[in-house]
């Protein structure tokens, strides 16, 4: 029983990368997932429960990153 519980609640590598195919998969155009973070950042700031809020976006060409900053 107690292996069980510890296999549902730790997934395998494979079910981790499956997973993450899934979410991929999800989004059509690859600027979805920018939306996505995007939209996340605003939602965060009205549980927040304040006025105003600022999100930073960050995008560094040179190291192939993008970061969302609220």
């Amino acid at each position: 029983m107690i292996d069980m519980i510890n296999g549902f609640l730790m997934p395998t590598l494979n079910e981790i990368r499956q997973s993450i195919r899934g979410i991929d998969d999800s989004y059509n155009n690859f600027w979805d997932i920018l939306a996505e973070l995007v939209q996340n950042s605003v939602d965060a700031i009205h549980r927040a429960d304040i006025n105003c809020g600022e999100i930073i976006l960050k995008i560094d060409c040179v190291n192939k990153e993008i970061r969302i900053e609220v």
